[in-house]
């Protein structure tokens, strides 16, 4: 079955070396999905909404609108959807300084840890992590368990979102592949300091007892959005904000994606966000305290 994973973020996205302002550090990724037999249907109703409100050349964006006339495109978008029975929308949140106070302690624990006079010596660059990377991965991984639990054994899934960089999209391919590949090789290059020559190596990782997921997702592509379906990302749009004006109201939540984040959302009874004891991995790993 083809699906259409249709998503666009709001908020930080930046790299993982620097803080930001901690009245503007959450990132949300938001997206929904679509079966293909139910996408042009919907597309029309998208557009019908949306036509109402573009400007000369046809283009619909919600920022170049009145806030009464932003208002009144977003209203009726929700309406829409909440008449229509099976829609779900999912997100990811990310506090941006609690995922560089994440990787920032791993430095430290390595550093720490490090062999006062090391044999072979290696980079000392660490890698830099982009938050925006992130949260489309996770973003990805719940749709992949959302359609699980409707009980769709194998899928296409089809990325359809807002224009971004194709470094980016690059670095959400490889995203994927790192979340389905249960073994991993990295290669490590270093200078022997007795042999006094640069020597190859490797570090192989396999994880055991969990789900191949490879055996679901037969097939997935990554598309920057076209004039015929950029409206369709226009709802991604308008979820992402309004997820992330919903959770700016609480700042010191370290619960992001608990559904209780979301009571006060207009779509709240249209979220897939299943209740996870102790929290979901990355409130934890990201929290900023």
């Amino acid at each position: 079955m083809k699906i259409y994973l249709i998503c666009d973020e709001s908020g930080c996205k930046g790299f993982s070396d620097k803080l930001t302002d901690t009245n503007q550090d959450i990132g949300v990724f938001a997206g929904y999905s679509i079966p293909e037999d139910k996408i042009e249907d919907f597309k029309l109703n998208i557009n019908s909404i949306a036509s109402k409100y573009a400007n000369e050349d046809g283009k619909t964006h919600i920022t170049d609108l009145s806030e009464q006339n932003q208002m009144l495109l977003r209203n009726e978008l929700f309406n829409f959807v909440l008449s229509l029975k099976g829609f779900y929308f999912f997100y990811e949140a990310i506090h941006h300084n609690g995922f560089c106070k994440h990787h920032k302690d791993n430095e430290l624990f390595l550093k720490e840890h490090k062999h006062e006079n090391p044999r072979f010596k290696t980079s000392e660059n660490h890698s830099k992590y982009r938050l925006h990377t992130t949260l489309f991965q996770s973003l990805f991984t719940k749709n992949i368990a959302f359609l699980l639990d409707l009980n769709i054994k194998e899928f296409d899934i089809h990325v359809i979102t807002d224009k971004i960089d194709v470094p980016i999209i690059k670095e959400f391919d490889r995203s994927i592949q790192d979340f389905l590949n249960l073994e991993s090789k990295t290669e490590y290059t270093g200078y022997d300091t007795i042999d006094k020559q640069v020597k190859r190596g490797s570090i192989e990782v396999k994880v055991e007892g969990i789900p191949d997921y490879r055996e679901n997702l037969k097939n997935y592509c990554i598309n920057i959005a076209t004039e015929e379906n950029e409206n369709l990302v226009l709802l991604a749009d308008v979820l992402a904000n309004s997820i992330l004006y919903c959770l700016n109201k609480n700042k010191e939540n370290q619960f992001l994606n608990s559904r209780a984040s979301l009571e006060e959302h207009p779509l709240y009874k249209c979220l897939y966000a299943p209740d996870i004891d102790g929290g979901w991995i990355n409130d934890i790993m990201y929290r900023t305290t």
